[in-house]
């Protein structure tokens, strides 16, 4: 299993529509090859920062494939 993180800065007052956006999103995010889950969260320091931190088997077998390429 993999963790994968994204932190993204959203514009200052889009916040709202950044989630709803976001949240539409989650079923294409959940059909993904692999998936196990994700999170989205603020970030305490800067609201406008979100965190978003996601696991898939899929990664894991991409970097084992890319490994013993190597």
């Amino acid at each position: 299993m993999v963790l994968e993180v994204a932190i993204l800065n959203v514009r200052p007052g889009r916040e709202p529509s950044f989630e709803t956006a976001f949240a539409q999103a989650e079923s294409i995010i959940a059909a993904s090859p692999g998936y196990i889950s994700h999170q989205l969260q603020r970030c305490l320091e800067n609201p406008s920062r979100v965190v978003i931190k996601g696991t898939s088997i899929y990664a894991l077998r991409e970097l084992i494939v890319i490994q013993n390429k190597g």
